[in-house]
């Protein structure tokens, strides 16, 4: 949990970083790779896979 969250705050520094550094040819670049890191990853997780693992835990086992 620890690694996920962590990267996700890290991805969101990397695209602070990017938005900031507009004007330069990586800034964009690095602006778009933190977005990506952090909607594919970490948004995939809360959108789809947190509500898929309370549904199963809420499941009848019999």
């Amino acid at each position: 949990m620890a690694l996920l969250l962590g990267m996700a705050a890290a991805s969101v520094a990397v695209a602070a970083y990017g938005a900031t550094h507009l004007a330069h040819p990586s800034g964009a670049l690095n602006l778009l790779a933190g977005l990506v890191y952090l909607i594919g990853c970490f948004g995939v997780t809360v959108v789809f896979n947190v509500p898929m693992n309370e549904a199963l835990a809420g499941m009848d086992l019999s």
